[in-house]
């Protein structure tokens, strides 16, 4: 059976070659291993076989888009960072330690936990936090998702510094295509596909009538029936006010077509953003 140590030399060999499928079986035996001497309350191995290990595991994870496992493994590496810390200086040098910050921000974004981001990402002073490409993106993420700018959010796509953000930025988009889902299925019973697609920011037809087919909208001809109780997209009758000269002005919804509004409002200083 091999030694931790041997296990470790094995790990960093195959994570310099970003040979994952491998990297996966050997941090499953590094694990059983790590739980042998648990049980048999043996020695641990030093904090940087730790640190690597748990870094390329919350690599791993973030890679194989397998989120919730990665949120327990992010954990760990940050509860591994604060051990190594003594009298106020780090003793645990890792070169790694703005990707993994930067990972577990995408991650909070992407599980909708905005409040602990905007505390996590506060810590950063500004000048960082935006020259630092690893914390740049999540920071005009967040700054997006706040301002509803929703299309800034797809185009951030192209700056991605690694491509162990790209898992999160699938399940970031994947939960604000539901959102507007959902914000048109209040508002509307009927939507042009086609206008579907502009809001949703799909690519194609076929992929927005996947996306349809999932929430369970019902295509006719050329809309979708989103079994909303407002009214079709393209039928809105407006409420009008009679005045004395006998023209009718039209009066604009306060509440819908706001919210609506607010939604989809990509102003241009935030598109610049990214």
């Amino acid at each position: 059976m091999p030694t931790i140590e041997s296990s470790h030399r094995q790990l960093l060999n195959e994570y310099s070659k970003k040979n994952f499928t491998v990297i996966g079986r050997i941090l499953e035996d590094i694990q059983n291993e790590f739980n042998e001497i648990q049980i048999k309350k043996g020695v641990w191995p030093s904090l940087n076989i730790l640190k690597d290990y748990y870094e390329i595991k919350a690599i791993y994870l973030a890679k194989e888009g397998k989120l919730i496992e990665f949120g327990q493994a992010i954990k760990d590496v940050e509860a591994l960072y604060e051990a190594g810390i003594n009298d106020g200086k780090e003793i645990l040098d890792s070169k790694q330690k703005d990707l993994m910050f930067g990972l577990y921000l995408m991650y909070l974004l992407a599980t909708n936990q905005i409040g602990k981001f905007n505390l996590k990402i506060e810590k950063i002073d500004y000048k960082t936090r935006m020259g630092n490409p690893f914390f740049a993106v999540p920071a005009r993420l967040g700054l997006c998702l706040t301002e509803g700018a929703y299309n800034s959010i797809n185009l951030a796509e192209n700056d991605l510094p690694t491509p162990y953000y790209k898992p999160f930025m699938n399940s970031l988009k994947e939960s604000i295509k539901n959102e507007i889902a959902e914000s048109l299925e209040i508002s509307y019973r009927a939507i042009p596909v086609n206008i579907a697609m502009k809001k949703l920011s799909l690519k194609n037809n076929e992929e927005t009538l996947a996306f349809g087919n999932k929430r369970g909208w019902i295509l006719k001809g050329n809309e979708f029936l989103v079994a909303g109780k407002g009214t079709n997209f393209d039928d809105q009758k407006m409420p009008t006010l009679a005045l004395a000269s006998g023209a009718e002005r039209v009066l604009q919804p306060l509440n819908t077509e706001q919210s609506l509004k607010r939604l989809f409002n990509y102003s241009s200083h935030l598109e610049r953003i990214v």
